[in-house]
């Protein structure tokens, strides 16, 4: 009896590796996107200081398939830091959008590169990037197969250090213990 060709061994590993592992693939069994989403954000804009600062990323690939699921990601974390500080009257409102935005935790959108860098923007350019996220996402296969590892734009050499969320925050803004390069 002859044994198989060696290359037949190949095919079976080949196709295990060019199958996404479930943790970078996010999708869900219906689209996620609320209808209602625009009116509990309009609820909540006369609410706010519209000068207030919030962080956002500045420098995340723009990749048509993951971007606005990126774009809700980092957003979500912004209004969550929000509720932390909100007061009795704007915390349940705040509560209301985040439960809208809740599938975005399913995926477990990661940045295993320490890549993210993020800048001060103000809460009205957060309100306008979570309605352009949504409608970005409107009508499209509730699949994004690996949108679930954040991909950034290298960081400028000047830059490096200096403004990297990956060298010395967390994705959620807190400090990292024990970095040399802590941010102030």
């Amino acid at each position: 009896m002859d044994s198989p060709p060696a290359s037949s061994a190949l095919v079976p590993l080949l196709l295990v590796l060019a199958v996404p592992t479930p943790s970078s693939c996010c999708s869900f069994a219906f689209n996620p996107i609320s209808s209602t989403f625009s009116a509990h954000l309009n609820n909540l804009t006369p609410w706010l200081l519209l000068d207030y600062p919030v962080a956002m990323p500045s420098n995340l690939e723009q990749d048509s398939a993951c971007s606005d699921l990126w774009g809700l990601h980092f957003g979500v974390l912004a209004l969550q830091r929000m509720l932390g500080v909100a007061g009795k009257d704007l915390a349940p409102l705040l509560r209301t959008l985040l439960a809208q935005l809740h599938f975005v935790a399913e995926c477990h959108i990661q940045d295993p590169q320490g890549c993210v860098r993020l800048e001060t923007v103000n809460v009205s350019q957060l309100l306008e990037t979570l309605a352009q996220h949504l409608r970005g996402l409107q009508g499209r296969s509730p699949h994004f197969p690996g949108c679930a590892r954040l991909r950034c734009h290298p960081a400028p050499p000047a830059l490096t250090g200096t403004h990297d969320i990956g060298a010395g925050r967390d994705l959620s803004g807190r400090a990292v213990p024990g970095d040399r390069h802590r941010l102030a």
